[in-house]
């Protein structure tokens, strides 16, 4: 989640908070190869749909 900073409505910023920091970090470590992948391939919507919302 993100909140917004105190500016005025034409010049808003978004601040991501410690939990949204910490995952763009990772994603960056990954796409560099700093670290492992972890993300998931999928072949289709479904099977993407399915792991996230824990439906079978």
């Amino acid at each position: 989640m993100t909140r917004r900073s105190k500016t005025n409505k034409f010049n808003e910023r978004l601040i991501p908070n410690e939990e949204t920091k910490r995952a763009i970090e990772i994603a960056h470590a990954e796409e560099t190869g700093l670290i492992p992948d972890t993300a998931k391939d999928f072949t289709d919507s479904d099977a993407a749909i399915n792991y996230l919302f824990g439906k079978k």
